[in-house]
Parts: C-alpha cells; structure tokens; sequence
C-alpha cells in the first residue's frame, strides 16, 4: 500500500506555558475530520523537523489532544507528551502533516486533474464549487455536477464521468 503526506496545518508559534501552540489551518476539510475523530482515540500526524547538527529531517509523530480557541481557520491544540513552552518551541514554522493512503483524496485534490469521459479527454479540473445546491466541478470548457463523476475511479491524476 502506497502513502502521501497531506499537510494539514502550518505551525505559527508556542501559546502559553503548557505546551499549547498556535496553527494555520490549511486544509480546513480533512483537519475538520480530525477534530470529529479527536474525542473517539485521538489523530496521529507529524510534523518533521530539521536537525542542525545530522543536518537531516527526523519525524517527530504527534497525538492532538485537545482543539481549542477556534477562530476562522485559526486555532490552537495540545499535544499529548508536551506540556511546557520549551517542548514545542522547535515546531515554531513547521507544518502539520498526514499520512495518508495514496488512494484516499479530499475534493479540493481534483482540482488540477484530468477528466475523461470513456477514453476522451473532456478538460482539466479548475475548481470546485459550492452553490448551495450540490457540488459543481468547473473545468476550463464548462461545468459538471459532482454526482457525475465516478469518484471510485480516480487514479493517477484522472477522473471519469459516470457511464449513464
């Protein structure tokens, strides 16, 4: 099985005393799920930090503890195993990431690929939009409904309309 990095927030810098940091949120749909799955067993992600004197990036896995003081796409969390301000002063500018399977994608992903109906070339993806009745894909010629599009066969940057 095959995995990607998704980054899911920046880091601005340490908040308070008690380990807390502050972060950008990036990607606000899957750090949504993350806040969902938080109360359940809490999310695994990482962030990777450069070492000055090996000179190489080492990972440095992270389980969120708690989400708090959520402003727009401002928030800050807590970490477990962190609990002062010097812990987490390294993770000040760094980004917040997650493995993910190479399969699984966000609808913000399809922006940028390719869509086919059967074996033709129709147009690359330029945006996804939200109306307020259903999801509209907009590629560069016109725009399509998302219900149809076969999500189950996005693969290799390509997507195809659903055989109606």
């Amino acid at each position: 099985m095959e995995f990607r990095n998704i980054t899911l927030a920046k880091i601005r810098r340490p908040h308070g005393l008690h380990g807390a940091v502050v972060v950008q949120i990036l990607d606000a749909e899957r750090f949504g799920k993350i806040a969902e799955k938080i109360s359940e067993n809490g999310e695994k992600i990482f962030v990777e930090l450069y070492d000055k004197i090996s000179r190489q990036n080492r990972r440095v896995d992270l389980k969120i503890r708690r989400i708090f003081g959520k402003v727009n796409d401002v928030c800050r969390l807590e970490f477990d195993g962190f609990s002062s301000v010097d812990e987490v002063q390294d993770f000040r500018n760094v980004f917040l990431e997650q493995e993910v399977d190479s399969d699984e994608f966000c609808l913000e992903d399809l922006v940028g690929f390719k869509l086919y109906d059967g074996e033709r070339f129709l147009a690359k993806i330029t945006a996804i939009h939200d109306f307020g009745a259903g999801l509209v894909v907009d590629s560069e010629k016109e725009m399509y409904s998302l219900a149809d599009l076969d999500l189950e066969s996005v693969k290799d940057g390509k997507v195809w309309m659903k055989n109606t």
